[in-house]
């Protein structure tokens, strides 16, 4: 069937008996050309933990049986049997196919549960590694920008998903750990008219975080032009920036990092609102 129209963002590969299996996401899979080059997994049959497999996929020119997707290197799930997918009709590395019910492909949109006080239904758009540096986007959240391979709220690698159509009505900043984190609705992130999409050290709505469960306001900056906004936090910007609390910031800046450097980094998730 045609899925190139469905939104996901990961892929499960799978023997038909289940015994061998991969998850990755799409991008990992799909995204550009490579020939015998590590790939993220997500989780497998043979790693619950995340790690990277050696894969082909040739587009210049096009090989009609790429992608070879395995759950090892290439080279060494040819013999292992431990190849999950192959194109083209292919008939090289088939045994895993051939006695486990042959062979599918699973799609499907990872949503994050995080318990009653964060709820569910959650989708990571972006996210920036431990570092020195904030988020490379400069959409002030618009959801434009794209970079790097989807992973997962701690992975080692920063990215960032195209968010920009997607329906949802809250945001959730947080940081890898879950120490320190915010609901926003998007509105008071992103504001609803001309007259309110920039603020500076403007009073915005929160719905709950890790410092207050019930709604109140804090002074954050989205100003026209400026490429490090928004800067989002815990409380007011210039409360948060000496205690530590801010969970959003762009444009690889390198200030009011301690918050994330050491907890894992720092997320957005958006959903729409139960």
């Amino acid at each position: 069937m045609v899925f190139d129209n469905l939104d996901f963002d990961e892929f499960l590969f799978a023997t038909g008996d289940m015994s061998k299996w991969l998850i990755a996401s799409k991008a990992s899979v799909i995204d550009g050309s490579y020939v015998n080059e590590p790939r993220p997994v997500v989780a497998s049959s043979i790693s619950a933990s995340p790690y990277q497999a050696k894969w082909f996929r040739r587009t210049d020119p096009p090989i009609l049986n790429d992608p070879w997707i395995s759950l090892r290197d290439h080279f060494i799930s040819t013999a292992a049997d431990e190849v999950v997918y192959g194109g083209g009709s292919h008939t090289f590395y088939t045994s895993s196919l051939q006695s486990k019910g042959g062979m599918n492909v699973f799609v499907r949109q990872k949503l994050y549960d995080f318990g009653t006080q964060i709820g569910s239904g959650w989708r990571l758009v972006r996210h920036v590694a431990p570092g020195s540096t904030w988020h490379a986007a400069t959409d002030q959240l618009r959801g434009t920008a794209v970079y790097g391979i989807p992973g997962g709220p701690t992975s080692a690698q920063s990215f960032s998903i195209n968010f920009a159509n997607q329906d949802f009505d809250q945001f959730l900043f947080a940081t890898g750990d879950l120490s320190l984190w915010l609901i926003a609705p998007s509105v008071a992130v992103l504001g609803v008219s001309s007259t309110d999409k920039y603020y500076t050290n403007g009073l915005r709505d929160i719905v709950t975080s890790s410092w207050n469960l019930s709604p109140y306001q804090a002074r954050w900056y989205r100003r026209e032009g400026a490429l490090e906004d928004p800067w989002i936090s815990v409380r007011d910007h210039a409360v948060s920036t000496t205690a530590n609390e801010i969970l959003y910031g762009e444009n690889n800046i390198n200030l009011f990092t301690a918050s994330m450097s050491n907890r894992g980094g720092a997320n957005v998730f958006i959903r729409v609102a139960p």
